[in-house]
């Protein structure tokens, strides 16, 4: 849900992390045509970093 989001109305995921500065800028970003994936791209990137490391799966270890 959050990446369809992300990937549609980028600004909407910033606001919706709590991001409401990042959110102005990239609606401002947006509504440049050219600005709308580089917006998409950056709010995906957003939502990566906001998640807990423990929800990401850890890669094994080689030799243990």
């Amino acid at each position: 849900m959050y990446i369809l989001i992300g990937i549609l109305l980028p600004w909407l995921l910033f606001f919706m992390l709590g991001r409401t500065m990042e959110g102005i800028i990239c609606l401002i970003l947006q509504l440049t045509v050219l600005g709308w994936l580089p917006a998409a791209i950056w709010a995906l990137v957003t939502l990566h970093r906001s998640r807990p490391s423990s929800a990401r799966p850890k890669a094994d270890k080689p030799g243990k």
